[in-house]
């Protein structure tokens, strides 16, 4: 063959190759995209022990050629972290990535994440009530009652010195009768759990009273100590108001038949006066008194 024959296929030849590298560089080059992945959490002894950091998703940045990389989805990429065997403290843990074929990571060295690994311990703690909302005026709240009084709850051990009772909830807008329910103690604002973690709780159980209220006129009694100085007397005693309405059950209020103010030291008294003070009303737990200071006036003479 003639070189005037070859030449122009040889150059042809080339041109196509020339041709071929730049549409496989210009038409479909390298590029890279960069994915939010979960962090999936392996072999972790959760009964026993918690992750007071956790690391729900990290960003991983890959590459490869434009076309491949614009059918990669994130469920393709997969994120890694081995805990079995570990034990309490702060550890970095290598992330094993998975990518799909066609594609690699722009860093090679490998991702870490740093994890905190602390102790779960067993708690007894004793439960109070959380009074939400309030009753009518028409009804007053009776006997609360818990079963049981307290629980064991899982805490991390850093925590254990913080956690120190749990709390009950109990709503009672809109309530006009006595009822029972089981429902989940809170712990508050004592214990910083860790970020998506659920705490497990007993169920309790809560009986909770609620009767509609009576009322009634009750007089005031003053009460006095102490031995009044020979000196003197005591002329006379008036209190105002002489008698005040008080709110409860029928059996409670049935045990009411008088409220007395607290009592007033007679010792203390010096001089021919007449002397005036508010005092307290002593109130039984199961009855609500609309007053609960009176005036107390007392004449004191010279004998």
């Amino acid at each position: 063959m003639k070189a005037s024959q070859w030449i122009p296929k040889v150059l042809c030849l080339i041109g196509a190759i020339i041709l071929w590298i730049f549409v496989m560089n210009e038409q479909n080059p390298f590029s890279e995209r960069t994915f939010t992945v979960p962090v999936h959490i392996e072999n972790f002894d959760q009964d026993n022990k918690v992750i007071l950091n956790p690391i729900n998703e990290i960003q991983i940045s890959v590459r490869g050629p434009r076309l491949s990389l614009a059918e990669v989805t994130v469920e393709e990429i997969k994120a890694y972290a081995n805990l079995k065997d570990v034990s309490k403290g702060t550890f970095r843990f290598p992330l094993k990535i998975v990518l799909p074929s066609g594609v690699e990571l722009v860093e090679s060295a490998n991702y870490f994440s740093e994890i905190v690994i602390d102790d779960l311990i067993m708690k007894r703690i004793p439960l109070e009530t959380q009074i939400q909302g309030k009753l009518s005026d028409d009804f007053q709240l009776g006997d609360v009652n818990l079963t049981p009084k307290m629980i064991n709850v899982k805490i991390p051990f850093s925590e254990k010195e913080r956690v120190v009772k749990g709390y009950v909830p109990i709503k009672l807008d809109n309530v006009t009768e006595s009822f029972v329910i089981e429902t989940t103690p809170i712990l508050g604002e004592q214990l910083k759990l860790p970020p998506n973690w659920t705490l497990s709780l007993d169920k309790v159980m809560v009986s909770v009273v609620v009767a509609p209220k009576d009322s009634k006129m009750v007089p005031i009694s003053f009460r006095s100590v102490g031995k009044i100085p020979e000196n003197l007397v005591m002329e006379n005693v008036s209190i105002e108001p002489s008698q005040v309405r008080i709110n409860g059950s029928r059996t409670a209020l049935s045990k009411v038949t008088f409220l007395e103010v607290e009592p007033f030291d007679l010792s203390n008294l010096t001089q021919e006066e007449t002397k005036e003070v508010m005092a307290n009303l002593k109130i039984p737990t199961d009855v609500v008194s609309e007053v609960q200071q009176v005036k107390v006036v007392m004449k004191i003479k010279k004998r």
